[in-house]
């Protein structure tokens, strides 16, 4: 009998065993998952380039049908920085669709100013559905207005709804599609719902 109760203490101990070792393993893999963030590539640079960016991961199940990549003015609305791509099912990229100092204009930032770019995913496809902001990363622009920098949390001087530290606002819109100046190559990407005024910026 006791024979028979050591046997069964260590098929217990050795089940308690496997499963700690399963959860370690969980836990383990949880904590190797990529943090989702878009990029610039280059990170930094002349005001004048126009970088290439992507992201890391897919979009959320959900709202793989298209995503787009867009730029939070400093008073909330947002302009088109991409084209729309289509099913999102894996790390995607792109071309800015005009050049950093356009994108600057555009937004009303000053030198010196941050600003937040933001990217759109969609449950259906050409901007189509219901958009999620899924991942972020921050642009500032140095104070002579010639080169940038970009991170994936706010500076510690970026405030405001779009991080526009340095911003003018007087001259942007409050409601509606804001649309660049002539002379800007940036423009707002055609979508069936108003984007611009419903989107809940944070952070």
């Amino acid at each position: 009998m006791s024979s028979r109760k050591g046997r069964l203490v260590g098929w217990f101990a050795g089940v308690v065993a496997v499963g700690a070792g399963l959860l370690g393993a969980c836990a383990a893999q949880a904590s190797q998952a990529p943090q989702a963030s878009v990029t610039l590539h280059p990170a930094s640079g002349p005001t004048n380039s126009t970088p290439t960016w992507s992201t890391n991961v897919a979009c959320p199940a959900g709202f793989r049908g298209s995503a787009i990549l867009r730029a939070i003015k400093p008073d909330g609305t947002t302009f088109s920085l991409s084209g729309v791509t289509n099913s999102v099912t894996a790390p995607f990229s792109g071309t800015l669709l005009g050049s950093i100092s356009e994108i600057q204009t555009v937004a009303g930032v000053r030198n010196g100013g941050t600003e937040k770019f933001v990217v759109l995913c969609w449950s259906g496809p050409s901007a189509t559905g219901t958009p999620r902001m899924e991942m972020s990363m921050y642009i500032t622009y140095s104070a002579n207005g010639a080169s940038y920098t970009t991170s994936a949390t706010a500076p510690a001087s970026a405030s405001g709804a779009g991080a526009g530290a340095g911003s003018t606002s007087s001259s942007t819109s409050t409601t509606g599609s804001p649309s660049p100046n002539s002379t800007s190559s940036v423009t707002p990407a055609p979508s069936p719902t108003p984007v611009n005024s419903t989107l809940p910026v944070t952070g």
